[in-house]
């Protein structure tokens, strides 16, 4: 069933679209087989109290396919009426939308394992001790949980932690594809065949031997047991190469490789990030390379060097700098002692004062990004919690730009004639901005207010309130 809801948001189908043939094939193909589980019938007692703690054994089988994976549980108890191994629980989970390898798959059904037989444990009896075995058809996933976690990349190393803190590593076993009864649960089964199926409900068939475990054969997780599509699998999650000693792996950047600096790229468009990521890298590269180490924060230095490792990048991707493209040839370009392409020439030749303000970076506009911050700062003590529209707020802001505007530059003259002060609004149309005074409505309450008069206040208490800063600043100025 949960295959099947998945099947229908693939094919994103409204409430009131008719099902697609083969999804409709199969619904009525599961709504017949629902009757066959009115002969199903399950036993309520697992456990008998009276066992002894070293008589029961917890087993728990795990499997993925492409469509789904999931786990099982079986509790296998030794009495005097022989061996006795039945269902505990299991849980079955959809495999995800994005592609994700076969493998993988195996390691999240070894982590639904590694949960489910963890809380099946503290459920049945907290005070009970029992020897635990984790099962697995996947031999790349026994050499990703018994081997070392730093090893992988962060998919698998993730997993693996939490499967490792849940359980032993050296519990975890492999067992034959057709012996695992969560087979069943990757690949379906039919309610006709679940209602009669032993090994579904009994688990494996050599838990039923009286001999086991010392009749059994364990695979031991090595290389060398892998086949060849098993050993590129697990070389493709190594995020660090194998060393002599794989205990001190190490892996060392060549900080002319392009291939890291493209997959860093595509991890992240953030500039900052980018930077910041590659300052590291390079940081790990000098200290294993050097016997005396960097701490510590980030130093500009570093900084700079991975900005000018990624330009570099940049434009060698673009064009070689041995043949500058046409394109710019008429910017005088040149190469600096850095290999860097730049185009300084053209800009001195032409008198351009070039000014860059990078996002996030204010300070660099200097007297005007000032002002924007005065603007912010009012306004925003002056709406408070007033909700405007689009075209309301427009209309405020357009009047407080009158208000900055309308703001002296220069004392008033002392002609008793002269009645103007020089304003911005001189530069900009050629006399004041002069509006028709409106009534104060700074101490009016709001409700009583039409939507006009509540724009009218919140530009009024704007201008009361730069007004005041403005003028202890031209004080503060004048006393300085």
């Amino acid at each position: 069933m949960k295959c099947l809801l998945q099947d229908l948001w693939k094919e994103e189908i409204q409430w009131d679209d008719p099902l697609p043939t083969h999804i409709e094939k199969e619904w009525k193909k599961w709504c017949e087989e629902l009757p066959h589980l009115r002969n199903l019938k399950i036993p309520r007692l697992v456990l008998d109290s009276t066992l002894l703690e070293d008589d029961v054994e917890l087993h728990s089988f795990c499997d993925a396919s492409k469509k789904a994976y999931g786990a099982a549980t079986y509790l296998r108890t030794k009495s005097r009426n022989g061996i006795s191994v039945k269902l505990v629980t299991s849980k079955s989970r959809v495999a995800p939308l994005n592609c994700v390898t076969l493998p993988r798959l195996e390691l999240l059904g070894a982590l639904v394992t590694a949960r489910l037989a963890s809380k099946v444990k503290k459920i049945v009896n907290l005070k009970r001790s029992c020897l635990q075995y984790h099962w697995t058809d996947s031999k790349i996933v026994l050499f990703w949980i018994k081997g070392n976690k730093t090893r992988w990349k962060q998919f698998v190393a993730n997993r693996v932690n939490e499967i490792t803190s849940l359980t032993d590593p050296h519990s975890w076993y492999h067992c034959a594809g057709k012996e695992n009864p969560a087979d069943f649960l990757s690949r379906g089964l039919s309610a006709d065949c679940l209602v009669s199926n032993f090994r579904w409900w009994t688990g494996a068939e050599f838990l039923s031997d009286s001999e086991f475990p010392k009749n059994f054969q364990q695979v031991v997780p090595e290389l060398d047991y892998l086949t060849e599509h098993e050993k590129e699998t697990v070389v493709q999650e190594r995020k660090k190469l194998p060393e002599a000693d794989r205990s001190k792996e190490i892996v060392l950047l060549n900080s002319d490789s392009s291939s890291i600096l493209d997959e860093l790229l595509e991890l992240s468009n953030n500039y900052f990030k980018v930077i910041n990521i590659l300052s590291y890298i390079f940081r790990i590269n000098y200290n294993c390379r050097n016997k005396s180490k960097k701490v510590g924060p980030l130093t500009v230095a570093e900084f700079k060097e991975s900005e000018i490792k990624l330009i570099k990048h940049a434009q060698r991707s673009l064009f070689d700098k041995k043949e500058i493209p046409s394109c710019i040839s008429n910017l005088f370009p040149f190469v600096d002692g850095e290999g860097i392409v730049r185009v300084a020439k053209y800009f001195v030749s032409e008198n351009i004062d070039w000014k860059f303000i990078p996002p996030k970076s204010p300070h660099f506009g200097g007297l005007w990004e000032a002002g924007v911050k005065s603007v912010k700062h009012h306004l925003k003590r002056a709406i408070g919690n007033l909700h405007f529209t689009f075209e309301e707020f427009e209309t405020i802001m357009i009047q407080v730009e009158g208000i900055l505007n309308s703001r002296p530059l220069t004392p008033l003259s002392s002609d008793a004639d002269n009645f103007d002060v020089l304003t911005p609004g001189h530069f900009l149309i050629g006399r004041p901005i002069i509006s028709i005074p409106k009534p104060n409505l700074t101490d009016v309450n709001e409700n009583r207010l039409s939507r006009w008069e509540k724009i009218t206040k919140v530009v009024q208490r704007t201008w009361k309130k730069w007004k005041s800063d403005y003028l202890n600043t031209c004080k503060l100025d004048r006393n300085g």
